[in-house]
């Protein structure tokens, strides 16, 4: 799975919804043209979304850890 380069992560857009989010970017962006690219289908979209997800989760775990183990040694 593709990504944008992270400075241009900078135009993304998360919004709460009452389903969950939902992504956005200016029009023309290299995230907008991402965004596009995993819209083309409704299959696209979910490996997209199952994918964008877990990464979230991934990325929560290892800030939890990480500030676990500072709490442990500071503490």
């Amino acid at each position: 799975m593709w990504f944008p380069h992270p400075d241009a992560c900078d135009d993304l857009t998360i919004t709460d919804t009452e389903t969950g989010f939902q992504l956005s970017a200016p029009d023309g962006s290299e995230c907008a043209i991402w965004l596009e690219y995993f819209n083309r289908t409704e299959e696209l979209h979910e490996e997209f979304e199952t994918f964008f997800v877990e990464m979230l989760r991934e990325a929560a775990d290892r800030a939890l850890t990480t500030n676990s183990t500072k709490e442990e040694t500071n503490g």
